[in-house]
């Protein structure tokens, strides 16, 4: 939809570059997080609007069927967020990654159209430590191996 209007007023872009930079930096946009992986994050302000696919199984709207939705964000110009390999985190703590190349509107540099998805939060990450038994482990209450804890002092002989 984002993209639609846009390229509908290309002849106009250089007009419409200004409106969309003072819309990014109004309350209309939402504060994010930009982040490349291995890099630090980026604070940004953002407009994203969700759309639902128009792709689905079911051959009626009534009737059940799989689609997915997406969302379009309208971003600043960012260098970064050119090449893949980066999420985007909303106010509400929801990360988008992209699903297609990120459009740069006639290659002038006063905006980016971003289409993503939001990231499923499938795995998560822990520390592991194992340790062979041995004087000094002992096992806690979910049979875990874990070093005894130290003895108190003075020791006194039971």
């Amino acid at each position: 939809m984002i993209l639609g209007l846009l390229n509908a007023a290309s002849a106009q872009l250089d007009q419409v570059g200004p409106i969309i930079a003072d819309v990014l930096a109004s309350d209309l946009a939402q504060p994010v997080t930009f982040q490349r992986f291995g890099q630090p994050p980026e604070p940004l302000r953002a407009l994203i609007g969700q759309e639902e696919d128009r792709s689905t199984d079911a051959p009626e709207v009534h009737e059940p069927g799989i689609s997915s939705r997406s969302f379009t964000a309208l971003l600043p110009y960012h260098e970064a967020a050119l090449t893949p390999g980066w999420t985007l985190t909303d106010a509400g703590g929801r990360i988008h990654v992209p699903v297609a190349p990120v459009l740069n509107p006639a290659g002038r540099n006063l905006f980016l159209v971003a289409r993503g998805r939001a990231a499923r939060r499938t795995h998560r990450v822990h520390d592991l430590a194992f340790g062979v038994p041995r004087q000094g482990m002992v096992r806690d209450s979910l049979g875990n191996l874990v070093p005894a804890p130290a003895p108190r002092w003075p020791c006194r002989p039971a």
